[in-house]
């Protein structure tokens, strides 16, 4: 009988890379455990694994990478991974987004990443916490050299159906502001945001990504509002990307940035110089958390002060923290532009709570004074700007697609 169920996106997500897919199982649970410091590289390391008509559970950062594929020429139908993404979000792979690697490679079983919590509940069903599966004691069903297995007195069932793969086109929208300064209209500032989110499951729960990412884009939208209305001319030219796919592996923008061929359909000043970016900005999840601002590690060091500045000026701490604890976005960088991303300290909203409800309106308004300071700086105004072009709006807009592979979840 069913014991407890687990929700997609939240408690687990499916891979598809290797042999990752499609299958339906109910099988008994086998943890399989490795030793720091062995060498597992062969198949002849894990003579006498016999994994037959299982579920592999596996703890990722013990257990080989690639172990999946072995586990499934071992007998293994379906394989558990135990992964702690720091984000409270467990996302499905949809994309087939790496030529270099295999994906949906036949035969099929489901693989799925848990979460510790997840995982936890399972062990509960054996009285056995995360810690015990790595007690020696509890090692003796099957050993060899470098790892060991342990069969658990618990029953999972993994359910996975998939459509067939398709291209699709993800659509996404630029707003371009012209330079005024030929000599260095040429040199981009791009602010780049993704639009959207998890959206609705089949089960009909709708993820509504307030914070991460509808505050981003409101925050975007606003900047052009008060620009037009104000009818701002910048010495430097401004890129505004709004991109899809932000939960996608590679959702493409940054093969736009880095292909200087992108930026030929933009009108230019004349002169040799071609448009590049020199400039590129990221932010997401602005409308909540704590009073922080927080700044990736590896944003440039010009573009650092500047917010230093900024922050100084509002009353508002700056925060320093690994890379890991910040939230899974695709970072836009390009080798020769100067880069950042800025969001608020534990911005990270559990998914279903993620709603208009929870946004703080200071957070937003802060965020959107901090960004006009940074624009500001990076694209001075001019102020001898009345141009016959003026009596056009001062952003034009075009509708770009970028093209990827992907496969979808029934």
């Amino acid at each position: 009988s069913l014991v407890h169920a687990f929700q997609h996106q939240i408690d687990f997500g499916f891979r598809i890379r290797d042999h990752g897919g499609s299958g339906n199982v109910t099988l008994p649970l086998t943890f399989v455990g490795f030793n720091a410091g062995s060498s597992t590289d062969s198949w002849e390391a894990y003579q006498g694994l016999d994994l037959r008509d299982q579920i592999v559970l596996l703890v990722e950062g013990n257990a080989p990478s690639d172990f999946s594929t072995e586990a499934l020429i071992r007998g293994a139908r379906g394989v558990l991974w135990v992964t702690d993404e720091n984000t409270g979000e467990f996302r499905s792979e949809f994309q087939l987004a790496d030529p270099q690697k295999y994906y949906l490679s036949k035969p099929n079983i489901p693989i799925f990443k848990i979460s510790p919590s997840t995982a936890q509940r399972i062990l509960d069903q054996a009285d056995m916490n995360l810690g015990d599966l790595f007690v020696e004691s509890y090692s003796g069903n099957q050993t060899g050299s470098g790892w060991f297995s342990l069969p658990l007195s618990v029953t999972v069932h993994l359910s996975l159906s998939l459509s067939d793969s398709e291209t699709i086109e993800v659509p996404c929208v630029m707003g371009y502001l012209q330079g005024s300064d030929i000599a260095i209209a040429n040199q981009l500032v791009v602010v780049a945001v993704n639009f959207d989110g998890l959206g609705q499951e089949p089960d009909g729960i709708i993820f509504q990504g307030a914070n991460h990412n509808a505050s981003g884009i409101g925050t975007l939208l606003e900047l052009i509002h008060l620009w037009q209305d104000q009818k701002i001319d910048t010495r430097r030219s401004v890129l505004l990307i709004a991109w899809g796919g932000g939960y996608l592996d590679d959702p493409g923008i940054t093969s736009f940035l880095q292909d200087e061929t992108s930026y030929r359909h933009l009108p230019a000043q004349s002169g040799p110089r071609r448009l590049s970016p020199a400039v590129i900005i990221q932010f997401s999840g602005v409308g909540a958390g704590e009073d922080a601002l927080l700044l990736h590690p590896d944003s440039s060091t010009r573009l650092r002060s500047y917010l230093e500045e900024k922050t100084i000026d509002l009353g508002i701490p700056l925060s320093n923290e690994n890379p890991v604890t910040f939230p899974r976005e695709f970072y836009t960088r390009k080798p020769g532009a100067d880069w950042v991303y800025f969001t608020w300290a534990k911005s990270i909203i559990p998914l279903t709570e993620d709603t208009f409800e929870n946004i703080q309106m200071e957070k937003l308004e802060s965020a959107g004074e901090i960004l006009s300071y940074l624009l500001i700086k990076l694209s001075p105004v001019s102020y001898t700007h009345l141009r016959a072009h003026e009596t056009s709006s001062m952003i034009s807009y075009a509708v770009f697609c970028l093209k990827m592979g992907g496969g979808g979840g029934g």
